[in-house]
């Protein structure tokens, strides 16, 4: 909060312009004289700015602020400079007109502009407006929230109602189920969770029973299954139950292979397939050398290497799968070159006839070439003969028109001096016509010269053509390819005999196929039979270890098969009922823990349903002490209001003003109502024996209104000792009378040299009488007082001067009785 004001500097502030003026603020009492319009409220103004960052009475001129906080015709920003301290440290501001914070030093917090604003400083626009202000009440304007009147605010900020309030508002949800119940849906949903948590627990209850019927039904079955098949009691008749039946599946599998092995048809040896015709090796052996003699010569006469030199065929195994094995890979090696050799023989004579065709070609063209070479040295040496004399004589005559025509003036020739005129023409016209004649001449003869150059270029081409296909000796390779087509014609007869050779082996191969397909087909009844065997002994030995061998006849393996089935089926049924156990064994398994689960959730609902109701119950109680705490909150508000206003604030009040008006019947009295919420605040007049006024305007003079709206101000700057203490006030003595101001002046003395909370006093009048009483009953008393006089004059339109005279105490010099 501010405790005291000790200096103040403006440049191009208001009034002031040009260089920063400074005034000295730091004594008990500042009194600031001046006319009226030489700048004393401009001076007031400039703390203001300082401290509020604004000036609140020309804020409403929005149209022309802040522009109107800068000096007329000041060339620099307006700038107010402000000293003072607080009850903990010094403080400087520095503020530029139009800026929303300070530009410098640490500006006074929000709750110390508001109290400097409302109850620290009174201009003179706010004094005659000040019971108005005060009568308003706390109201919301559209798309603005509620803003409390002054003294509104201050019973807030007095009473910190605002933690009153706070509990009010937080209370308010709270007190009330039905509102609880509308704003929370969590507690709106609170008592359905109840009801739902114990219809679960009845639920899981029910369920418990369920299961434990379940589990004992099927503990009951077990305990017949496993006593039927010799098993012990529940305990481990699991893993006994799993063992055994893994054991019977296996012998189960082992009987079921049996079962198949003795079902397979097994015919008698002297059914199987002959070994077949015998084969011809020597046969296979000529076919094998003629297809390779002819397919080797056939490749030497296509140029191909001769695969046939030392050539040895095939010789045929025991084994007949691989005897043609090897006859048909055989085959297949000499079938893919016989393919080779035809497809070289095509390739090859494909090759000579179009290069044949080619060079046929190319001969016809060499003739043709050279008819037309012929032709056009016949067509050149026409052209040749018709164009030598014309071309001299056309370009000599040219010239001799050309250089005569130049000279020629009228009609008598330059050359012979003979009249043209005699022959009835004009020379000149004759010069030009035989100059057209022989233009026309030119064009003909430009044209057999291009015609001329036509035919040499395309005489030229036609030699080098020649000479290029000359050179490839069409005839000569015409004759070679015919050779070499004379030189391949045995090739097909070759091609043709070593297919049929191969062919030949057809028979052969069929054979050895047929041999092969009894030697398998005896081979897979020697096995079957070992297998059979096999099987009816495990039956024999698995079913009875100690009998005798019997023989294997085939209706002794029918006996083992129908022997091995019954067992299998005796196996199955063992197996299935050893996996009944066990599915049953898991069953109770999975039933106990079922059940288990089911008595914790059945624990865990009750105890649910069980911290629901106790939360419910919580929560009425909370409702109970809410609506008991609010109730407290809404009472002491009052309480504490009327108490403030009865016994502290209107005794304040009244105290002021009759100090400053002795015979006045009527006095100013706040009242307050409503709560926390809508707590509204008004100025009325009472008397003693008389109605109270709502307007106390409507029963004072305008000089007592005023005296009662400074008392008022006053009383609210005077109600918190411990907060600001500096008043500064414009002018306060406006239409008071010389008793009031006397008056006025004996509390400002109060006011300043309280002993124990002084307050700053800044001071400003227009009326020098005034001044002058002011200064001489606010002077200073004791040593450490001091008084500065401010004298504000205007020298010029915009010149502004400013002088401050302190004073201070001095010992008295003259002394009455005797000296000590």
């Amino acid at each position: 909060m501010i405790q005291r004001l000790k200096r103040v500097e403006v440049e191009n502030f208001r009034a002031y312009g040009g260089a920063p003026t400074a005034v000295d603020l730091d004594a008990n009492v500042v009194l600031i004289h001046g006319r009226n319009g030489s700048g004393k409220t401009s001076l007031l103004a400039a703390i203001e700015y300082a401290v509020t960052g604004s000036v609140e009475h020309l804020s409403r001129f929005e149209s022309d602020y802040p522009r109107v906080l800068r000096h007329h015709g000041a060339a620099g920003p307006a700038k107010v400079r402000l000293w003072g301290s607080t009850p903990t440290n010094d403080v400087f501001v520095e503020r530029t007109a139009g800026e929303r914070s300070p530009t410098d030093g640490k500006a006074f917090s929000r709750r110390a502009q508001v109290a400097f604003e409302e109850r620290c400083y009174l201009s003179q626009t706010h004094l005659s407006q000040l019971l108005h202000v005060y009568q308003a009440s706390s109201k919301a304007s559209k798309g603005k929230p509620k803003e409390d009147a002054p003294v509104v605010r201050f019973i807030r900020d007095f009473l910190d109602l605002d933690h009153l309030e706070a509990v009010e508002k937080g209370l308010h949800v709270p007190a009330d189920v039905r509102r609880l119940r509308n704003e929370f849906r969590d507690y709106a949903d609170l008592e359905t969770r109840v009801e739902k948590a114990e219809s679960e627990a009845r639920s899981a209850r029910a369920e418990v029973d369920k299961t434990e019927g379940a589990e004992r039904d099927v503990r009951d079955r077990l305990v017949a299954f496993a006593s039927e098949l010799a098993l012990p009691s529940l305990d481990g008749v699991e893993v006994t139950a799993a063992s055994a039946a893994s054991e019977a599946r296996s012998q189960a599998t082992r009987f079921s292979e049996w079962v198949r092995v003795l079902s397979r048809d097994l015919r008698p040896g002297d059914d199987l397939p002959s070994p077949g015709p015998g084969i011809n090796e020597a046969v296979v052996r000529r076919a094998f050398l003629h297809a390779a003699r002819d397919i080797g010569e056939a490749l030497g006469l296509l140029g191909e290497p001769n695969p046939s030199a030392g050539y040895a065929p095939p010789e045929l195994s025991d084994d007949p799968s691989q005897g043609l094995a090897a006859v048909a890979s055989e085959v297949d090696v000499w079938g893919q070159r016989l393919r080779n050799a035809q497809s070289a023989y095509e390739d090859t004579r494909q090759v000579s006839e179009k290069a044949i065709a080619q060079a046929a070609v190319e001969v016809a063209e060499i003739g043709q070439l050279l008819r037309r070479t012929a032709e056009v040295q016949r067509e050149l040496a026409a052209l040749e003969d018709l164009s030598t004399a014309a071309v001299e004589d056309v370009q000599q005559r040219q010239e001799a028109l050309a250089s005569i025509i130049a000279h020629v003036h009228d009609n008598v020739c330059p050359v012979c001096e003979r009249d043209y005129g005699e022959k009835g023409g004009d020379l000149r016209d004759h010069i030009a016509a035989e100059l057209e004649r022989l233009g026309v001449t030119t064009i003909r003869l430009r044209e057999q010269a291009e015609k001329r150059a036509g035919l040499v270029r395309e005489s030229q081409r036609a030699e080098r053509r020649v000479a290029e296909l000359e050179a490839k000796a069409p005839a000569d390779r015409a004759a070679a390819f015919r050779e070499r087509l004379e030189s391949i014609a045995a090739v097909p007869p070759l091609l043709s005999s070593a297919r049929a050779a191969l062919e030949q082996l057809a028979d052969p191969i069929e054979g050895l196929r047929l041999q092969a397909q009894a030697h398998t087909a005896r081979k897979e009844w020697r096995a079957t039979h070992e297998d059979v065997m096999r099987a009816a002994r495990g039956v024999l030995t698995a079913i009875d270890p100690d009998a005798d061998p019997i023989p294997l006849t085939s209706d002794a393996l029918t006996s083992v098969r129908l022997q091995a089935e019954e067992r299998l089926q005796t196996l199955s049924a063992r197996v299935t009922q050893l996996d009944r156990v066990v599915a049953l064994a898991k069953v109770l398994k999975a039933n106990a823990t079922d059940a288990e689960r089911a008595r914790r959730r059945a624990s865990e609902t009750a105890d649910d349903a069980r911290r629901l109701s106790e939360a419910v119950e919580r929560v009425n109680d909370l409702v109970t002490e809410a609506k008991r705490l609010r109730k407290a909150a809404a009472d002491t508000t009052r309480s504490l209001i009327k108490r403030t206003f009865d016994d502290h604030l209107n005794d304040l009040v009244d105290d002021l003003y009759t100090r400053l008006v002795r015979d006045e019947r009527f006095r100013p009295r706040i009242t307050a109502k409503g709560q926390i919420g809508n707590l509204t605040a008004a100025v009325k007049a009472f008397a003693e024996g008389a109605e109270a006024a709502d307007n106390i305007a409507s029963l004072v003079s305008s000089a007592n209104l005023n005296t009662a709206a400074l008392s008022l101000f006053l009383a609210l700057h005077l109600a918190e000792p411990s907060r600001p203490q500096v008043l500064v006030l414009d002018d306060p003595v406006q239409s008071m009378d010389d008793v009031h101001a006397t008056n006025l002046a004996a509390l400002f003395r109060s006011l300043a040299y309280h002993p124990q909370t002084p307050r700053q006093l800044v001071l400003a009048v227009h009326d020098r009488a005034l001044f002058d009483y002011l200064a001489l009953e606010l002077g200073p008393t004791k040593e450490g007082d001091a008084l500065i006089e401010v004298e504000v004059i205007r020298e010029a339109p915009n010149k502004v001067a400013v002088r401050d005279t302190r004073r201070t105490w001095t010992p008295d010099q003259v002394r009455f009785g005797k000296a000590s």
